[in-house]
């Protein structure tokens, strides 16, 4: 038999059976791809209406989508069976610890000072060790910083559990410069009632791309499959075009 008609076997096999266990979908406050309303606490954003998409498309009743501090799930799906997180940047270093679904968005991301911050000069990546950055716990803006750009924990990285710290600590002057994403910040700077205007781009972060699915490695291959194979119909039938033009990205 060749694998190619054994993996159509295997295929349909899965899609006539149901999920024996449910998935917890985890994901962090993040507006607009994930986020809970202050006004009826329902997860919504961009990618939750993808990953929901994906659920609705599998007939999978058993699994939740849940928020979360980043920190936390991130650990959940390193170390949980049936486990998934979203929306997690896709980089070589992750790469070997989840079993990657495929890309949700590809976000614009930032490090981002006050306007009114003359003293702060950023002209080179390496500029960036002479100034303090508020970073989330395990979040992919201290991955790309420490790893990448040589950034210390016990120097220029201070550690916060919500990203809505970190802009509370760049408006208080607690901290220099933050990492964001320029659509997401525009979103909750408005959500915080602050002027957009008194923030300022001073650097774009091209490693922060593809804002991904990935499930946990105790997860098993067929349901990380059947998962794969509905990302990729919604994105051939036209639902996610749809999702995509609901939130303008």
């Amino acid at each position: 038999m060749s694998k190619h008609l054994l993996f159509l076997i295997l295929f349909v096999a899965m899609n006539t059976k149901g999920f024996a266990e449910g998935i917890i979908f985890g994901t962090e406050n993040y507006a607009p791809f994930n986020y809970q309303s202050a006004k009826n606490k329902k997860i919504e954003g961009l990618s939750v209406d993808i990953v929901s998409a994906l659920i609705n498309e599998l007939d999978d009743n058993e699994s939740k989508i849940k928020i979360y501090p980043w920190a936390r799930i991130y650990n959940m799906a390193l170390q949980q069976k049936n486990v998934a997180i979203f929306s997690i940047v896709r980089l070589a270093e992750r790469e070997q610890l989840f079993k990657w679904v495929g890309t949700l968005y590809n976000p614009k991301m930032y490090i981002w000072k006050l306007r009114t911050r003359d003293d702060i000069k950023i002209t080179q990546p390496k500029d960036l060790k002479n100034y303090k950055i508020a970073v989330n716990n395990q979040g992919i803006d201290e991955v790309i910083l420490t790893q990448r750009y040589g950034l210390s924990r016990d120097k220029q990285l201070q550690q916060v559990s919500q990203t809505t710290q970190k802009i509370f600590m760049l408006l208080k002057e607690r901290t220099d410069l933050i990492e964001y994403g320029e659509l997401a910040l525009q979103w909750k700077i408005n959500e915080l009632g602050v002027k957009y205007e008194l923030l300022e781009k001073v650097m774009i972060l091209p490693d922060t791309t593809k804002f991904s699915l990935a499930f946990s490695k105790q997860t098993d291959d067929e349901i990380v499959l059947r998962y794969q194979e509905a990302l990729k119909t919604i994105k051939k039938n036209g639902i996610y075009d749809k999702i995509i033009a609901k939130w303008q990205m």
